[in-house]
Order: C-alpha cells, then structure tokens, then sequence
C-alpha cells in the first residue's frame, strides 16, 4: 500500500495524538491549545495569512477580512506550517494558492485536518447525488463548497469533471454557496463565537495594546486583533489610559514585522 501524502499525514497525526476524532475541528482552539499566538486582523493586498516562529515562538496571522470558512482554511494552512520542519526565526507569508512543496503540503495539510478522510467517506455513504455530497461535506465541516469539492474529487468521492465544473460555478458567482446548502436544506454548522475568550491570552493582549500605543497598531487593527467591537475596544483603552485615536488605515505586513519582531 503507498504510503499517505506527507500533509494527509500529519494531519491525521496531530487529529490522533489530540484526540479530535475523524468530525468538525475548531481549529482556532486547537491552535490556541497547542500554544501558537493567534493573530486575526486586516491585511493589505491579497496576504491570507502567515506563519512565523520566534524564539522557539510560534505565531499564525489569519486574515479576518475573508469569510469564515476562508478564514479556517488559512487558519490550518498556517497550523500545517508548524508542523513541518521551519527553522527558528523564519516566516512563511502567503496566500493559499502556492504553487512550491511547502504550500502544497501546507494546503494538503489544511484540507485533511478539517476534512478527515475517513470522516467525510461516514458522512456522504449513501448520498447518491454529488452535488449533495458537496453540500453535506461543506455543511458538516464549516468549509467552502468549493473546498468541498476539491476534496471529494482528490477522495475520488465524486467525478473530476463535475467537481470542475461546480468548482468554476462557484468562483464565478453563478452558483453561490448559501443557495447551493439551502437547496438541500442545510446550513453552515459554524458555531464558534468570534470573540472566544480562550483564542486570546495575556501576552498576545498586552502586546497588542502596547503595539497600539506605540502607533504600529490602528484601532481597527486593535479591535481585530483582540476580536472586540469598536465599543469594546474604545473601553478598553479608556481603561488603559490609552486615546481612541480615529485611524482605519488597514494593516500592512509591517503589523507582523514590528508587532512581533519590534
């Protein structure tokens, strides 16, 4: 039997030494129980995330500006670079249509950890129609239909070319995501709350605030970082002494150079 793609693998590694079972995988707590730093915020220009280790630190940057299900994959596209080999102070910035080694097993890496192989294979035995299967495997594992797709086709789970096709559909807007789940009577299952006490802890905090008042954060910066509305964020600087400066300038790839190198 050929061995597993190397991102399959450590997927279904670190799913197993976690004990996360083969269903949905909160992945913004799986980070934050493995003790990476997690950073979502507004990034200029097409930067979807990126990964960085410090200092024997590990560091993901997630890109909140995309929808959720965007915002997942690049969370565990990010989470696969921790688990390969990078060497201590180098960082990975990209999005998640790479095209060397690395970024494909990173993507591999994305697509089995929240799509467990054997999980997907329990959820569509029995459901006949593909575009169905789509529906149910995006629905049940809060991930695009596009991403579905692509890994019900790399399954085998349903035929290349219909995948192509609904994969263009979908890209194109002429079928869209929310109409293609209601016309099966399903729903994204996303559950997670965006402010999630247990995705930020203590030193990312202080580290934030002292970023802003340094003027390397804005206040939407802030407020994203911390994931707090703008009211909550105007509060916790009146706490802290801080002003409520009026900048909503989006963050460039200086946020992570000097937030986390500075």
């Amino acid at each position: 039997m050929a061995a597993e793609p190397r991102g399959q693998e450590a997927a279904e590694a670190l799913r197993h030494r976690l004990d996360l079972g083969h269903g949905y995988v909160d992945v913004f707590r799986v980070i934050a129980d493995l003790n990476i730093e997690l950073y979502r915020g507004t990034f200029e220009g097409a930067l979807d995330g990126a990964f960085l280790r410090k200092d024997r630190a590990d560091f993901v940057f997630v890109n909140s500006n995309g929808s959720l299900t965007r915002q997942r994959m690049t969370a565990a596209h990010e989470l696969g670079h921790a688990q390969f080999a990078v060497e201590d102070g180098e960082g990975v910035f990209e999005d998640t249509d790479g095209d060397d080694p690395e970024e494909k097993d990173a993507y591999e890496f994305a697509r089995h950890f929240l799509m467990d192989a054997r999980g997907v294979r329990e959820q569509v035995a029995g459901v006949e129609d593909q575009l169905h299967r789509v529906a149910v495997v995006a629905s049940h594992f809060v991930v695009s239909p596009a991403a579905a797709a692509i890994h019900l086709k790399l399954l085998g789970e349903v035929e290349p070319s219909f995948a192509d096709t609904l994969i263009g559909k979908l890209r194109s807007q002429e079928v869209k995501a929310g109409d293609l789940l209601r016309c099966f009577g399903l729903s994204s299952t996303f559950t997670e709350p965006l402010s999630a006490p247990a995705m930020i802890d203590g030193a990312h905090r202080q580290r934030a605030i002292g970023a802003y008042a340094q003027g390397l954060l804005t206040f939407v910066g802030l407020a994203d970082s911390l994931v707090l509305s703008p009211e909550e964020t105007a509060n916790l600087l009146v706490a802290e002494d801080l002003p409520v400066r009026d900048d909503d300038a989006p963050l460039g790839k200086e946020f992570e150079a000097e937030l986390i190198l500075g």
